[in-house]
């Protein structure tokens, strides 16, 4: 089973949002980080994908008792975030050749994704609506290599249309961690853990 250790994490800006939070996150159990605004939903998610580094404590990924690498842990992720952005200048097309990196499986299932969600495979990303920006994010996200899924509001900027899509995804990926920040109770209502942040 795969799982996110992530074990006394301090973490402080202007104000402290840390101090000492240990949890594990687990394939199966998808976990919600909810909070008010500023809170650090964000930072979390952004310190558990190592795009941060805490400033004290560690976060370690694991497939069954072996700890990955940072080479496997970057290849495993998925991450659908504000803070994530693919090339402006790269096309769908483009974007799914580059992120899946020579892997077929990866790409076609980029490329399944892309189409399930109508993106223009030629249009350019810098040049795309927001709603449509997040498809593109949620399609290389959502890929075959993809073992643990980080969501910061993935459902923001969507139609219904799209939520559906998204919810489906989730819900399909059933082995996989997955890790939700948003404060819309209707978007993490399959959740089974939480927590909770001041």
């Amino acid at each position: 089973m795969n799982y996110i250790k992530i074990e006394n994490i301090f973490k402080s800006y202007s104000a402290e949002l840390y101090n000492g939070l240990s949890f594990e996150f687990k394939a199966g159990a998808p976990c919600a980080i909810k909070g008010k605004n500023g809170s650090g939903k964000s930072t979390l998610l952004n310190v558990t994908s190592l795009h941060y580094s805490p400033d004290a404590g560690s976060v370690k990924y694991f497939s069954g008792s072996n700890e990955l690498s940072i080479k496997e842990i970057r290849n495993a992720v998925g991450i659908v975030s504000p803070y994530f952005n693919p090339y402006d200048e790269m096309s769908m097309k483009h974007l799914a050749e580059f992120v899946s990196a020579g892997n077929e499986n990866k790409l076609n299932s980029i490329n399944r994704n892309y189409k399930v969600f109508e993106i223009d495979q030629s249009q350019i990303y810098g040049e795309m609506s927001v709603g449509f920006k997040q498809r593109v994010k949620i399609s290389l996200a959502f890929n075959s290599e993809t073992e643990f899924l980080l969501l910061d509001e993935p459902f923001t900027a969507l139609d219904s249309f799209s939520k559906k899509l998204l919810q489906n995804l989730i819900d399909k990926n059933k082995k996989a961690v997955v890790i939700i920040a948003s404060n819309n109770d209707e978007e993490f209502s399959f959740c089974k853990k939480e927590i909770v942040l001041d």
